[in-house]
């Protein structure tokens, strides 16, 4: 069976709803859903993804989950405002909040943006639906293979946004060579887990259970950037690990980045390890972009300050093995890798069957500054947009500023809902 839509969102979680919660705000929607539109969304779940599995604080202020709705903005999302969620986040302000309140709110906004597309005769919502592969037609349209309970469907469409996700990153010469030290020690049957496994309930159970049959043992984490700093973050919060000093041993490859807002601020707090290249000219800030922030940045400072001693802090260079030597890791019976994620990618083929590369896959950029889809050769591949967690989608060549030194990816649920939905949901309406 073949459909046709003017266009297909593929995934249904903050990033994929993102131009759809632009839209909306600005009074935008119904218009627009007008034109055929669906969202196809693998689980039953629209509106908050994977937020509510992690028993971490997210790293940015309360505040800015409430951006969407604020204003002229908030008629247009009833359940969200209605939400305890919402009440929560209002109080906690400029304070970090808990993912699982986050989780609620996104929720109540996809209930919202559900409500819509359920209202509308000329758009739909695909539940428990899988997007399998999409095909590039010779006359500018693509074919969106899908399956489900029910069988398998095809969907013909113009435009087409991905916000797929991603999954850990697996970096087999990294995690064989820091099993190997490790197995050095005597410890052969290690608990080995991606900090995303570590951050939900189940992967923090496992832990746990494993320290408590081995008392004394030790946590290795690998990794220095927010996952690998809110790992640690976690187990040093429980009460049940009872970790002792140098229990946890944290280490990261490449220099750790903080978040100041000034670079007084960075000296006044013992931090110097940056350049003129790592400071945002348009703020001022330090690493405006690519630094820890809130628990993630106050455990770092307390470990160079030297009040959390339960940490020990290791560079880790490969093929180097004084750069964390045997004693580093004796005793270790866990160990957690924050080697960050990779793109649930949908394959891409001609009418031909032949593969349609994208650059992505090769570099980790999928997209260019105007989260435009982009061919293994650079091009663009016109009508198909990506966004949310890794569409390689770089902030600074969005126009939105940052340290000069930032090279990595970003994409927030704020950027999502506000300068990158919007860029992407113009293109849609216009392009």
């Amino acid at each position: 069976m073949t459909e046709k839509r003017e266009v297909v969102f593929i995934g249904a979680g903050p990033a994929g709803l993102g131009p759809l919660v632009y839209a909306n705000g600005a009074g935008l929607l119904q218009d627009f859903l007008k034109r055929s539109i669906v969202v196809v969304e693998r689980s039953m779940t629209v509106g908050s993804g994977t937020f509510g599995d992690y028993l971490i604080n997210t790293n940015s202020k309360a505040d800015l989950f409430l951006e969407c709705l604020k204003g002229e903005k908030a008629a247009h999302f009833p359940k969200a405002l209605r939400s305890d969620a919402f009440r929560t986040l209002s109080l906690q302000n400029n304070s970090p909040a808990s993912m699982s309140t986050v989780a609620e709110l996104l929720r109540s906004i996809g209930e919202d943006i559900s409500d819509a597309l359920v209202a509308s005769e000329m758009s739909s919502l695909m539940l428990k639906t899988n997007a399998t592969g999409v095909v590039a037609k010779s006359d500018g349209t693509f074919d969106v293979l899908t399956s489900s309970e029910s069988g398998f469907s095809k969907v013909q469409t113009r435009k087409l946004v991905l916000a797929t996700g991603g999954s850990p990153l697996r970096m087999p010469h990294l995690h064989k060579e820091v099993i190997s030290r490790c197995h050095k020690t005597g410890r052969g049957n290690l608990l080995m887990l991606h900090s995303g496994d570590l951050l939900s309930a189940g992967g923090y159970k496992l832990v746990a259970e494993r320290l408590k049959q081995q008392a004394g043992s030790r946590i290795l984490v690998v990794g220095g950037g927010d996952s690998a700093f809110s790992a640690a973050w976690l187990l040093l919060q429980s009460e049940d690990l009872a970790l002792g000093e140098q229990s946890v041993i944290l280490a990261h490859r490449s220099p750790t980045k903080v978040t100041f807002e000034s670079t007084e601020e960075a000296i006044n707090c013992g931090y110097s390890d940056f350049t003129p290249e790592d400071i945002c000219p348009d703020t001022g800030t330090v690493f405006r972009i690519g630094g820890l922030r809130f628990d993630a940045k106050e455990l770092y400072l307390n470990i160079l300050n030297g009040s959390e001693p339960r940490v020990l802090l290791r560079r880790l260079f490969l093929g180097d093995p004084e750069a964390l030597s045997r004693d580093d890791l004796r005793g270790v019976e866990v160990v957690i890798f924050a080697t960050g994620y990779f793109p649930n990618e949908i394959t891409f083929s001609d009418e031909n069957a032949r593969p349609i590369p994208l650059l992505g896959s090769f570099t980790g950029k999928f997209v260019d500054g105007k989260a435009r889809m982009l061919k293994a050769n650079g091009e663009v591949l016109e009508g198909v947009y990506s966004i949310g967690l890794c569409s390689g989608y770089s902030p600074r060549e969005g126009g939105y500023g940052g340290e000069r030194s930032f090279t990595g990816l970003a994409n927030s649920v704020m950027l999502c809902q506000g300068g990158v939905g919007q860029t992407i949901f113009e293109q849609l309406q216009h392009g």
